[in-house]
């Protein structure tokens, strides 16, 4: 064995991680990825996301199933990673869900917290769905932060700023139900913690 390689695989060892996967790990690329193996999976994903983008079809529903050990959280941390870097989709992540009587407040909380993270537009996600609301509403094609630098002074010229956002939102999307809901991912745009957290809160229920 070379010198130089025997320096690298001391400096940058694959195995030298844990072997089990956590939750945190489907998020960033903490262990390498072969993408070859299991690549029929994530390709499905992949395309079942191109064909509801296109209009080809409107709900898609894959299930994922493997024993222990078989690369389920490596594929579904390739889906993430690859969302994250071309835009195409939004990512929430749920795991084992162990009491199915609380499981619309256990998906609420996991859909704040997924939406936290950070997107392909190097903002939280929540904010980049605001972002595309603000867009389509407005018929503008602005940037998460553009938006994100124009709120506090939008915020301080009409104080009533996000009522008018959500009542945009409202008039384009009449099927939403719960006007709260647009009303906090809008606040998610602010620069204040207080209002951010607040908004994160009523999110997840």
């Amino acid at each position: 064995m070379s010198e130089n390689l025997k320096n690298i695989i001391e400096s940058s060892n694959p195995f030298d991680r844990p072997l089990v996967v956590r939750n945190n790990d489907i998020w960033e690329k903490h262990f390498p990825d072969v993408v070859s193996i299991n690549a029929h999976a994530s390709d499905a994903v992949f395309k079942a996301i191109e064909e509801v983008k296109n209009g080809n079809k409107s709900v898609v529903g894959i299930t994922i199933t493997a024993e222990k050990g078989l690369g389920k959280s490596h594929v579904i941390s390739r889906i993430r990673n690859q969302l994250k870097t071309d835009g195409s989709a939004l990512f929430i992540y749920m795991g084992q869900c162990d009491n199915l009587n609380q499981i619309k407040t256990d998906f609420l909380r996991t859909l704040a917290v997924s939406l936290k993270q950070i997107g392909s537009q190097q903002v939280s996600q929540w904010r980049e769905l605001a972002t595309a609301l603000f867009n389509e509403a407005f018929d503008k094609n602005i940037t998460p932060q553009q938006l994100l630098n124009q709120f506090p002074k939008a915020l301080k010229k009409k104080p009533n700023v996000v009522e008018l956002l959500r009542n945009k939102v409202l008039a384009i999307k009449p099927d939403i139900e719960n006007p709260d809901i647009v009303t906090s991912i809008f606040w998610t745009r602010s620069s204040y913690p207080g209002n951010e957290k607040f908004a994160y809160n009523c999110l997840a229920g």
